[in-house]
């Protein structure tokens, strides 16, 4: 059996799969646990003039459906494949709305500028780097009260 790319290359593969992909731009974020979640999404999004509309639900469920078919393609060939990790990433791109891929760059529209003034910096800092490496970011930023 041949070695498989680090998770450096598979980290590649992922960026390189979804840069510019329409699919993915449309349903990143809205993999959720459940069909059912998916159901109010579409439910929820088909509304006009304050009304729900069912063929709206349905257009909505299609094309999520069509999207997702092609995000499933592409997790199954890198399981097959061996690229778990590449996997595992696309995997939490679809689920979770915030996450990103270290090398990932994102819209300038989607960030926010913010300043931080920190009294006492270094210990501040030295905080954070011992919080940073035993918990996720958000969390961290929850914790010090960003």
């Amino acid at each position: 059996m041949e070695q498989l790319p680090g998770i450096d290359h598979q980290y590649k593969m992922v960026l390189d799969f979804i840069t510019g992909h329409e699919a993915f731009k449309r349903i990143r974020g809205q993999w959720k646990a459940s069909l059912l979640s998916l159901a109010h999404h579409c439910i929820n999004n088909s509304d006009t003039d304050g009304v729900i509309s069912p063929s709206g639900a349905l257009k909505i469920w299609q094309a999520l459906q069509s999207d997702s078919q092609i995000m499933l393609n592409k997790l199954a060939q890198w399981r097959r494949d061996g690229f778990n990790e590449a996997a595992f990433q696309l995997e939490k791109l679809l689920s979770s709305p915030g996450y990103c891929l270290p090398e990932e760059s994102l819209p300038k529209a989607k960030t926010v500028t913010v300043s931080l003034v920190v009294p006492e910096a270094h210990k501040a800092i030295t905080e954070f780097f011992y919080l940073y490496q035993s918990l996720d970011i958000i969390s961290v930023l929850a914790i010090i009260k960003i």
